[in-house]
């Protein structure tokens, strides 16, 4: 019996139904105008393709190629990004002066690249100082530092990655640290939400390798490792952006 491809739907490892998938999603896109006109002239403003296959092949993965749902889920992301002002943050770049300060109360940051070659990413969630926190900035800045964030993840880091490792990559690793994270850290940043509801469908966004390391956890440590993965996914994507699902979550959990 075939050993099924780790790695299909990813570039360089689409069968023939998914390459044909492909070209039919690009072909409806166009045809629906969900892709500029002038594809070179946005990418040159941005800076990066966000239209490249690797892209769409993103959306149509999330969407197990069922192209009418990853169109309806692209729609829903091009809806956001112009309502939102993502391009223009892509673009030009969102001012953040207070984030020194605010580093100070939640360290969210990029450090080097584990082994597959992925950028590592870092939250020190037993540093969360909320009331502190929002004292120096809002909900709606934090948000748009974010999208920044993530557009340099998308044009600088994954490019950069890409060329040290030597082949395409397409994700991060996140580390959660928890060390002195009580439960109350992830009530404060979930707009009150209850544990269960937190928890609830966490498990559907990790990758494999992560989801067996949740898998093996045992009591307490199993919640708070998916809540944190919950908090993380809300993190990840921007209210009715329609992007839930079109990234994976990669995940080490560092317990005290």
């Amino acid at each position: 019996m075939a050993t099924k491809d780790p790695l299909s739907g990813h570039p360089g490892h689409l069968d023939e139904a998914q390459t044909a998938t492909l070209a039919q999603f690009r072909s409806e896109l166009i045809a629906d105008g969900l892709l500029p006109e002038d594809i070179e002239a946005k990418k040159a403003e941005l800076g990066y393709d966000r239209f490249d296959d690797q892209t769409l092949l993103r959306f149509l993965r999330a969407r197990k190629f069922d192209i009418p749902k990853a169109k309806l889920m692209w729609a829903n992301n091009e809806k956001w990004r112009t309502e939102f002002g993502a391009d223009e943050i892509a673009a030009h770049g969102f001012d953040y002066p207070e984030q020194p300060e605010v580093d100070k109360y939640y360290p969210q940051f990029y450090h080097k690249q584990d082994r597959e070659g992925r950028p590592i990413y870092i939250e020190q969630l037993g540093k969360l100082d909320i009331n502190k926190l929002y004292a120096l900035t809002t909900q709606e800045r934090q948000l748009k530092h974010l999208v920044g964030e993530y557009e340099k993840f998308f044009k600088d880091r994954l490019p950069a990655c890409s060329a040290e490792k030597g082949e395409l990559v397409e994700t991060s690793c996140t580390i959660l640290d928890l060390y002195n994270a009580g439960i109350s850290s992830f009530y404060k940043v979930s707009s009150g939400s209850s544990a269960e509801s937190q928890a609830q469908g966490a498990e559907g966004s990790l990758d494999v390798r992560t989801a067996r390391v949740v898998g093996r956890l045992k009591g307490g440590r199993r919640g708070l490792a998916l809540r944190a993965v919950h908090m993380l996914g809300r993190c990840l994507k921007a209210p009715d952006s329609g992007r839930d699902g079109a990234r994976e979550i990669s995940v080490r959990f560092d317990f005290p």
